[in-house]
């Protein structure tokens, strides 16, 4: 029996996929399947067809396309991602898979740390302000001592998490109308919705090592961060049109006199407007459905 499906999005320098799949299959768990989503036209450089399983999507496919079509081909309950640049390291899956198996939570924020030895946090999961904002949890900080931690996430990072399948087909995986940078933050704020809980897993700690930024700027950055704000619940509420006026003016300030301040705002107008032509991202929705032997999860039609 699978107990933990492993995704690996093959997106970025081919080192840094090399790198990841090698700590994983290095500290790979028991029962344990590792699937790599990559582009139709993505060459295996180490054959290695009898460790991985290798689900192809179109070459324009985006990391949130990927990792669904991962999703897709899960046997397990339980999955797990992982993208190209972070590092697994010994018995890492033990702590947060006993948290989804007992039932503490539906997701899992695992710690992310810095490959350079300083102890600091890239990140601990992700929250979805009531303005728009994503914040990145922990960034920057040194890792905290397991017993004194209170570490609080709406949900996993785009660049690892863990969930519960039936959670990640109810909330219809991830979605690339966000854009890459948006798109871990779309997914917490629909997960938290829905009643679903996430735990930041401070025992659980991987390594960054060539994680290739995925923070936009200028126009895209503006439109995805509108759409993320137009699609939570509580957009039209008169208090979240309030604080997302205040984020976005801090926001424009912060940019203040780069050229990307003038594209950003035009991106953001872009996104308004597709919230008001009803543009609907949940055409990628994903959806689960139940065999006799296993969980599969399938696109929705």
């Amino acid at each position: 029996m699978i107990r933990l499906s492993i995704i690996v999005p093959a997106v970025g320098e081919q080192t840094a996929i090399d790198a990841s799949l090698l700590s994983i299959l290095e500290n790979r768990p028991s029962n344990t399947e590792v699937i790599v989503a990559c582009r139709e036209s993505y060459q295996d450089p180490y054959d290695l067809d009898d460790e991985v399983q290798f689900v192809r999507s179109p070459d324009e496919s985006s990391i949130a396309t990927l990792l669904n079509s991962g999703l897709a081909s899960c046997r397990s309950d339980r999955i797990h991602w992982l993208r190209p640049g972070v590092l697994a390291t010994d018995g890492w899956t033990d702590s947060s898979l006993k948290l989804l198996v007992d039932g503490t939570a539906s997701f899992v924020a695992p710690i992310i740390l810095s490959e350079d030895g300083d102890g600091k946090i890239v990140s601990a999961g992700v929250r979805c302000g009531g303005g728009g904002s994503r914040k990145v949890i922990g960034r920057g900080v040194r890792h905290p001592s397991r017993k004194s931690v209170r570490l609080r996430a709406d949900g996993p990072t785009i660049d690892a998490g863990f969930g519960l399948a039936d959670a990640l087909a109810s909330v219809g995986g991830f979605r690339s109308y966000f854009g890459p940078e948006f798109a871990d933050a779309d997914l917490a704020a629909r997960s938290m919705t829905l009643g679903h809980t996430c735990v930041v897993d401070t025992s659980c700690q991987l390594h960054a090592t060539d994680l290739a930024p995925l923070g936009l700027a200028g126009f895209r950055r503006g439109r995805y961060n509108e759409r993320l704000f137009w699609n939570t619940p509580h957009a039209n509420n008169a208090g979240s049109l309030l604080r997302h006026a205040a984020y976005v003016s801090i926001d424009t300030l912060k940019q203040v006199p780069k050229i990307s301040t003038i594209s950003t705002l035009v991106g953001r107008l872009f996104g308004f407007v597709d919230h008001v032509r009803r543009l609907d991202p949940s055409d990628e929705a994903i959806r689960l459905t139940r065999s006799s032997d296993h969980a599969e999860i399938r696109r929705a039609a």
